[in-house]
C-alpha cells in the first residue's frame, strides 16, 4: 500500500471553470480559496441554498467573497479568519427523502425544521407526481419563533384552532394563554385578518390576507402573501423594536 504525503506552504487564487458542477467541489473549493493568496473565481458554480449559506457563514467569518450574475463566485483569499456564529437551516435533501417515500409508500410524512422556501422545487415536482401537501401557517410560525429564541429572544408561539372554543373558556385560562400584560403580539392567519385584531390589539399585528385572493399552489402561494418563517421572523422583530 502506497501512502501519499503532502505538505503545502502557501494556497494562490486560480480561475476555475466549472464543469460538472457540484455542491461539495464548490463548497471545499470555497473553503480552501478564502485563505489562499490572491484571487480565486469559481465559474458555473452551483447554487444551491447549502453552498450560499456556507459562502455567508464564511463572510461572517472574515472572508472576503462576492456572488456574481451567471453563477461565479469571485473569493479573495484573506490571511486569517476568526470564529463566527450561525444557524444552519434544515437539510431539504433529508427532507425531500422523507416527502419521496411518503408518496412512494402512500403514506403520511410530517415535516418540521426545514423551511418550505427551501423545498419549492421539490414539492412541485412530487406535486406533478400526484402528492398531496397541507402547508400550515403554524408550522411555519413555529420556525420562526424556533429561530428567534435560537438567537436571545423570548417569544411564544400559540395556536388557536377555535376561537369559539377559546371564547368558552373562563377568564383565567384565556389569560393564561394571552397575558393581558403581553400587548407586542403577532397573529398569522392564511386568510381574513378582521377576526383576529379582538387578540393581537392595538399593540399588535396581524399577518393576513386582506384582498381578493388567488389560485395556485400553496407553495407558491404562501411565499407570495408573506407566509415564511422569514417573513414571519421579520414581523416579530419588528414588534419587538416599538
Amino acid at each position: 500500500m502506497s501512502v501519499l504525503h503532502t505538505r503545502i506552504c502557501q494556497l494562490f487564487g486560480i480561475r476555475y471553470p466549472i464543469i460538472q458542477t457540484g455542491m461539495g467541489f464548490v463548497s471545499d473549493a470555497g473553503l480552501t480559496a478564502a485563505t489562499a493568496e490572491g484571487r480565486t473565481t469559481l465559474e458555473n458554480a452551483a447554487i444551491e441554498p447549502e453552498v450560499v449559506e456556507l459562502a455567508l457563514f464564511l463572510q461572517r467569518m472574515g472572508a472576503r467573497i462576492e456572488m456574481q450574475p451567471d453563477r461565479c463566485f469571485v473569493i479573495e483569499g484573506v490571511p486569517r479568519m476568526a470564529g463566527a456564529r450561525q444557524r444552519l437551516g434544515g437539510d431539504r435533501i433529508e427532507a425531500f427523502s422523507y416527502l419521496a417515500a411518503g408518496l412512494a409508500t402512500g403514506g403520511r410524512v410530517r415535516i418540521h425544521g426545514c423551511s418550505q422556501d427551501r423545498l419549492v422545487t421539490a414539492i412541485s415536482t412530487l406535486q406533478r407526481m400526484g402528492a398531496r401537501f397541507d402547508i400550515d401557517e403554524v408550522g411555519i410560525a413555529a420556525e420562526a419563533v424556533r429561530s428567534l429564541n435560537s438567537s436571545g429572544r423570548r417569544v411564544r408561539l400559540v395556536s388557536m384552532p377555535s376561537t369559539e372554543v377559546f371564547e368558552r373558556q373562563d377568564a383565567a385560562y384565556r389569560d393564561a394563554v394571552l397575558p393581558p400584560a403581553v400587548t407586542r403580539r403577532l397573529a398569522v392567519e392564511a386568510a381574513a385578518a378582521q377576526s383576529w385584531w379582538r387578540y393581537v390589539g392595538s399593540g399588535g399585528r396581524v399577518l393576513g390576507i386582506d384582498r381578493y385572493g388567488a389560485s395556485g399552489k400553496a407553495s407558491d402561494l404562501f411565499p407570495f402573501f408573506g407566509f415564511t418563517a422569514d417573513n414571519i421572523a421579520r414581523e416579530i422583530r419588528g414588534l419587538l423594536q416599538i
